[in-house]
């Protein structure tokens, strides 16, 4: 087993009095995928907020490749490699489908220290080639030039996900990647996801994911919570026997 590259400790968020993620403590080998799983309420999301410094944590810790980073803003997180997507998709609409990630891979570069406003975009070439091969991978390149807003919904989703690996992340956030897609478009993300944890072995994926068939088929292994408590921590089919996540997640079934 690999190294942990994220961790946390009695990771805790209250809210008015209400306890959405509490005392959690889970440990991401590198290179692994991971699920995330739950009934609905059961502070995934949140959790998620958390780990990438959306929300600061009302008491426990978080450690990036053994760095304390509880404290940490959401950049200076992205900046390290920690790298989120999120269930609404977050694109510039206006802009191509290949400026969205030549921005997103440029902010990662030198020049996001040194930008010019001045300059061509387009010779930032370093980036567009980046931003040309993605697009390839992800089957994408005949829409480079189309603006982000006449995606499909399923392309909205890729794109989102090319924007985050443009970033060159070391950990990969994926809140619901097939969110709000048909179900004939939910493997051809599926396979993308695979694909990159399979072929880049410093990557590291942690995804939450809605629908149970999906994480037991991709997911290397799958923490559960409910009630903002992880209630289970294993493989696929540990998570498949365990009584108590059968109680919480799947009815008892």
């Amino acid at each position: 087993m690999s190294e942990p590259v994220l961790e946390t400790e009695g990771l805790t968020k209250r809210f008015d009095g209400i306890t959405a993620v509490d005392n959690v403590s889970i440990s991401v080998p590198s290179g692994t995928l991971k699920a995330i799983i739950g009934p609905n309420g059961a502070g995934k999301t949140t959790f998620f907020n958390l780990l990438s410094g959306v929300y600061p944590p009302t008491d426990g810790k978080i450690w990036y490749k053994g760095e304390d980073i509880t404290r940490k803003r959401p950049d200076e997180r992205s900046q390290k490699g920690l790298v989120r997507s999120f269930q609404l998709t977050q694109i510039f609409p206006n802009l191509s489908t290949l400026e969205n990630i030549r921005l997103a891979a440029q902010s990662r570069g030198k020049s996001s220290t040194n930008y010019n406003m001045l300059k061509d975009a387009l010779s930032y070439s370093e980036y567009v080639e980046k931003s040309k091969e993605l697009l390839k991978d992800f089957e994408l390149f005949d829409k480079a030039n189309a603006p982000a807003r006449d995606l499909s919904g399923a392309d909205m989703r890729k794109l989102d996900v090319m924007m985050a690996i443009a970033s060159e992340p070391e950990v990969l956030l994926l809140d619901e990647p097939t969110s709000g897609m048909a179900m004939e478009e939910i493997p051809e993300i599926l396979d993308i996801i695979t694909s990159l944890s399979e072929n880049r072995e410093d990557l590291t994926i942690v995804f939450i994911e809605h629908k149970v068939n999906v994480v037991m088929d991709i997911a290397d292994s799958i923490f559960v919570l409910a009630n903002g408590k992880v209630i289970a921590d294993g493989t696929p089919k540990e998570i498949q026997e365990d009584e108590e996540v059968q109680k919480a997640y799947l009815g008892g079934t």
